[in-house]
């Protein structure tokens, strides 16, 4: 089944070939998997081109706990520890970031994620290193020094991670 096709051109880019589990800290929310690949992305198995949108998300997930309307629409999942970004108003998703280690604010999910982000060259975590993500293929940003980026046709990562100890704290997807 696809979903959302006809707000999205059929010669999309190629994403990336990677699988995505997401499962809360507590056993009681629904487990998450992606998997972005050439032209047949999918969610839980449904599939989408290019981005997800938001109907597509809230099937799977279910309502997010929390929005916040500010200059785009952040949508928030605290117990999957995800967070979805639109433009004011749209139900493209432009980005989604996921909380692997606690963090303060009030756009900023109260869970973490503790599942995994497996890509082709290694397996994304909470315990996984600046040296891990190296070796996956991820280079040092050039001004934001704690953050490490991989750039693909049609999407892009950027890792946040901690300085006291090199772990991953933060993972932002976007969907050019």
């Amino acid at each position: 089944m696809k979903l959302g096709t006809d707000l999205y051109p059929l010669f999309a880019c190629v994403l990336l070939c990677g699988t995505f589990s997401f499962a809360s800290a507590e056993d009681s929310s629904p487990a998450v998997g992606f998997k972005i690949a050439d032209l047949e992305s999918s969610i839980n198995g449904v599939e989408y081109v290019l981005a997800p949108i938001l109907s597509d998300l809230i099937r799977l997930w279910g309502k997010p706990d929390r929005i916040r309307e500010l200059v785009n629409d952040v949508r928030i999942w605290d117990d999957l520890g995800i967070r979805t970004f639109s433009g004011s108003g749209s139900t493209l998703i432009d980005s989604l970031a996921i909380s692997m280690q606690k963090q303060d604010g009030k756009v900023y999910p109260t869970g973490t994620f503790s599942g995994k982000i497996q890509l082709p060259k290694g397996t994304l975590t909470s315990k996984t290193t600046v040296q891990d993500l190296q070796k996956m293929g991820f280079k040092s940003d050039a001004t934001l020094k704690k953050f490490q980026r991989l750039s693909l046709i049609g999407s892009s990562f950027l890792v946040e991670t901690s300085p006291k100890d090199n772990r991953v704290v933060a993972v932002a997807l976007s969907f050019e």
